[in-house]
């Protein structure tokens, strides 16, 4: 889980539902192993939905939860990194600057 180097090390040895509350503070990435996550959060739910992603809350932190994350993490870095995205990005036009004085 990437989170601030103070949260991080303020929840070490703390059980996972005192974590997984702590989370779903700190951005949504992390908070979306919170259920509240999904409570009245049309965008992410759009997101999720729209892209077929597999977000889901846990109750308990368990081998299989741990897989199901990191298939999760995979699939969105296959989407962010993906070669035919990104030159595609690269060869979009850039929007036209500032007017010159």
């Amino acid at each position: 889980m990437l989170l601030p180097e103070k949260v991080n090390r303020s929840l070490q040895n703390k059980p996972y539902h005192a974590k997984r509350d702590r989370y779903f503070e700190d951005n949504l990435l992390a908070g979306s192993l919170h259920p509240n996550a999904y409570l009245d959060n049309p965008g992410f739910a759009r997101f999720r939905d729209d892209g077929g992603l597999p977000f889901t809350s846990y109750e308990d932190f368990t081998a299989e939860a741990l897989e199901d994350r990191q298939k999760l993490y995979m699939e969105l870095c296959r989407r962010v990194w993906d070669p035919a995205r990104l030159e595609a990005q690269r060869s979009a036009p850039t929007p036209a600057g500032p007017a010159a004085p």
